[in-house]
Formats: C-alpha cells, sequence, structure tokens
C-alpha cells in the first residue's frame, strides 16, 4: 500500500507528463492565442482603413490635378478651343499668376465657410484655369471686371471707407484697380465719395486705356427710403494705367458709353450714335433707322459698324434676339448733321446672338448659334464681311458662359487658337475631409468594439 508521500510523488510525475488544461502553462498558451488574435484583427481594420484612406486621397488628387503643363517661355498665346463651367473649389493665382489671360469668366468661389462671386482668369498660353486673387474686389460688382484687349490686365472695382454713411448693397464702391495678369501686382485708386459709387462701366479704349464710369450714391443705409439707389452722374475718368493716376475726360458726364476700340469710343444719343475719341477732336455722327436688338460695335478705324437687327416678323414686336447681322461704312468726313447708314444684311447670320468684337477690318466675331437647336450652346464664329464665310473660333460648353466683349482678350481673335484641356473639377474638400473622419472613427469603434468581444 502506496504511502501518502510515494502518492504524491507519483502524482507529480504525471502532471510534468500530461499537463492539466489549469494549469498555468496552458493559461500561457491560451494568452499568446487570444494576442494573436487580436494583432491579425488589429492589423486587418487598419489595412481597411488605410485602403479606404488612400483612395480617398486618390480620387481627390485625381479630380484635383490639371492635365495642364505650364506653357514654355514665349509660347504663343490664342483663345482656347472651348470654354468650359469653372470648378468653385479651383485654386487661386496667389502664388503663381497665369500670365496673358484669354477670357475672364464669372464665377462663384467656394470657401469652407460658404461661397461668394469669384472671377476665374484662363491663361492664353495653356488653357489653364484659375481664380483671380483681385484685393479690395466688391464680389458683387466681378461681373463688370474688364480684360484689357492684349490680356495683360484686368480692371474691377475695389471697396473701402465712405466720408460719411455708407451704401452697404453696392458694397460700397470706392475706387478702382487693375490687376497685371503677367506679375500679379495691384494699382488701386479710390474715389473720394459719401456714401459710395454707383459703377456705370469700365472700358478699355486700348490695351493700356481705362475709362472709368460712375455716379454717386444719393444717400447711405440710414438715409430716407425714398432716396436708396439713387444716384448722380459723375463725369467720365481716363487712366492710362502706368503713369499718373485717372484724369477727367472730355466725354460728357453721364454719357453712354457703348463700345471702345484702338482709341475709337461710340456713344449712344439715341437715336444717334458718335464715334469719337477721348479728346473728342473728332466726331462722326450716324444714325441706323432699323429695329436693333443689341447696341452697335465699330472697328479700329471708326469707320464700319457691325449690328444685330431687332426686326420680327410679328407686327408690334421689336428687339427680337437672336437674329441677322447688319454692317454699314461710316463717312470718312463725319463733323456734320447725323448720316443714315445704309446696312446691308450678312449672309448665313440669322442666328446670331451678339456682335462681340472686329477682329479686324474685313473680320467680325459673332456669338452664333448654328441653328435654332442650339440656341443654348452658342459659339464664338469669326466671319468675313465681305463673303460671309465663317469659322467657329471658340465653342462655349456651357451656355451659362458670358460673351461679352469686356470679358474676353480682342486682340486674340484674329490669332490661332490654342488647344486646351477641360480645367479639372476637384472635389469639395469638406466632402473628403469628413470621408476620411468617418473612415478613421469607424476603424476605432470597429478595434474597441472586437477587442472587448474577441473570444479568450
Amino acid at each position: 500500500m502506496q504511502t501518502l508521500h510515494e502518492r504524491l510523488a507519483e502524482l507529480a510525475e504525471l502532471s510534468e507528463q500530461r499537463p492539466d488544461p489549469g494549469t498555468a502553462a496552458a493559461a500561457a498558451a491560451r494568452g499568446r492565442a487570444y494576442r494573436r488574435r487580436r494583432l491579425v484583427g488589429t492589423a486587418a481594420t487598419l489595412t481597411a482603413s488605410a485602403a479606404a484612406l488612400a483612395l480617398i486621397v486618390g480620387i481627390s488628387l485625381s479630380r484635383s490635378a490639371g492635365d495642364v503643363e505650364p506653357a514654355p517661355a514665349g509660347a504663343p498665346t490664342g483663345m482656347p478651343r472651348e470654354l468650359y463651367e469653372p470648378s468653385p473649389w479651383l485654386p487661386g493665382t496667389a502664388d503663381e499668376p497665369l500670365g496673358t489671360l484669354a477670357a475672364i469668366i464669372p464665377a462663384e468661389r467656394a470657401t469652407w465657410t460658404g461661397r461668394e462671386d469669384g472671377l476665374v482668369g484662363v491663361s492664353a498660353t495653356s488653357g489653364a484655369y484659375r481664380f483671380l486673387d483681385l484685393p479690395g474686389a466688391v464680389p458683387q460688382s466681378l461681373d463688370d471686371a474688364a480684360i484689357s484687349p492684349d490680356g495683360r490686365r484686368v480692371a474691377y472695382w475695389t471697396t473701402g471707407d465712405t466720408r460719411l454713411s455708407a451704401d452697404s448693397s453696392t458694397g460700397p464702391v470706392t475706387g478702382v484697380a487693375v490687376y497685371d495678369s503677367d506679375t500679379g501686382a495691384v494699382v488701386r485708386h479710390d474715389i473720394a465719395t459719401d456714401h459710395g459709387l454707383q459703377p456705370e462701366g469700365l472700358i478699355w479704349s486700348d490695351a493700356a486705356t481705362l475709362l472709368i464710369g460712375y455716379g454717386q450714391q444719393v444717400t447711405g443705409d440710414g438715409g430716407p427710403m425714398e432716396e436708396q439707389g439713387m444716384s448722380t452722374s459723375g463725369p467720365w475718368l481716363s487712366w492710362r494705367v502706368g503713369q499718373d493716376g485717372p484724369a477727367i475726360s472730355a466725354l460728357t458726364p453721364g454719357a453712354d458709353v457703348e463700345d471702345a476700340t484702338s482709341g475709337r469710343i461710340l456713344v449712344s444719343d439715341h437715336p444717334r450714335y458718335v464715334v469719337t475719341d477721348g479728346e473728342q477732336s473728332s466726331r462722326r455722327v450716324f444714325r441706323i433707322r432699323k429695329d436693333l436688338s443689341v447696341s452697335p460695335v465699330v472697328d479700329a478705324s471708326g469707320l464700319q459698324v457691325a449690328v444685330v437687327s431687332g426686326e420680327s416678323q410679328e407686327p408690334g414686336y421689336t428687339g427680337s434676339n437672336p437674329n441677322k447681322v447688319l454692317v454699314g461704312r461710316l463717312p470718312v468726313r463725319g463733323q456734320g448733321a447725323a448720316r443714315e447708314l445704309v446696312m446691308r444684311e450678312l449672309p448665313g447670320s440669322e442666328n446670331t446672338f451678339d456682335v462681340v468684337a472686329w477682329a479686324d477690318d474685313e473680320h467680325v466675331v459673332l456669338l452664333q448659334a448654328a441653328d435654332e437647336s442650339s440656341w443654348n450652346s452658342p459659339d464664338l464664329v469669326v466671319v468675313d464681311v465681305r463673303t460671309g464665310e465663317e469659322r467657329v473660333l471658340l465653342r462655349s460648353a456651357e451656355r451659362r458662359t458670358n460673351f461679352l466683349s469686356d470679358h474676353y482678350a480682342t486682340d486674340l481673335f484674329s490669332r490661332a487658337p490654342i488647344a486646351a484641356p477641360e480645367p479639372p473639377h476637384p472635389w469639395d474638400p469638406r466632402v473628403s475631409t469628413g470621408l476620411a473622419a468617418a473612415v478613421l472613427l469607424a476603424g476605432a469603434v470597429t478595434l474597441i468594439v472586437w477587442r472587448r468581444r474577441a473570444p479568450a
């Protein structure tokens, strides 16, 4: 019969050969397996989160990265073959100006806290799109910005202090500035005002001379309701940019300036029109005895005029647009009484919305649709006024784009267009940031829950 000591020794020997599941060694083995499962689960969660983040970043970068390479020095300038609706999340020009511009496009600019009116510049060398960073600009007046004919300058209205209570509904507007698209430099000129200015026109008469038309607001926000929004006419200023500040021009205060090119200024004095210069040293007065739907446009010589008719087949209906284009020639000497011009129709121009400019003395640039079915997507078309032969200069991918002559570098109309890719359409960074935060949060929650519920 075994003694107690012998029985204990036998049990000790058996325990060494076949460990009991409840011993420390077994517990250690289970702990190692549990740790491995936790590590595998953690790695899988982190890998999935990293893959999702990489996908978000990749999509954001692919939408933000443009295909536009910087144009080499001395690259030719021209209008792009197409214009596109710009993204509100395009970058600005604060760090790198675009150089010579082909066009400016008023567009909404998005920020982290909302949206505001902005102005997009389109490069005349690469076709790149960026928001122009314009110090002191009045957002609601950026539609009135004007690009110089050579595409090197952009004029816009600025805001600042008034001497008395301001009319905040207009900004207030207190001056004008010119942005240099090559250097990014800005030259500002403030105009003394009690309550703010009423913008009436920024018109380039040549590549370096800006005509500035404005009125003075009668009262500010606290003034009588019946005077709110009222203004008095001010003088037209002429500013030779790069030299002294603006000076009062010889134009009549409040004159209705319709167009200007190469120093020739077209003033409307309905039903008469006057072609003059800044000093009014020469005057050609004419009438057009036709119903018109838009204002006439003169060529660089001041001797030819083109306009879109407003005549309609419906009795009593006037100002019909789109319509056909009328072309006429002014007399060489025109200091006397108004001459009625003999106008002729331009063949094949029935679907024209506007005459944008003269490219030279034989070609006009029209905003024209191919037919009635394409009225919502017109093109810029160059037409020979002698033969009616035409070619498409620029196709607009969006009807909303404004085909106003003061939004285009008109000197480029006579040059060959450039091929430019569609600009990027960056994601709203708030969306990508929110998605990234959601992925990180989901990963963290998954880890916490799994680690708590994982079997030991």
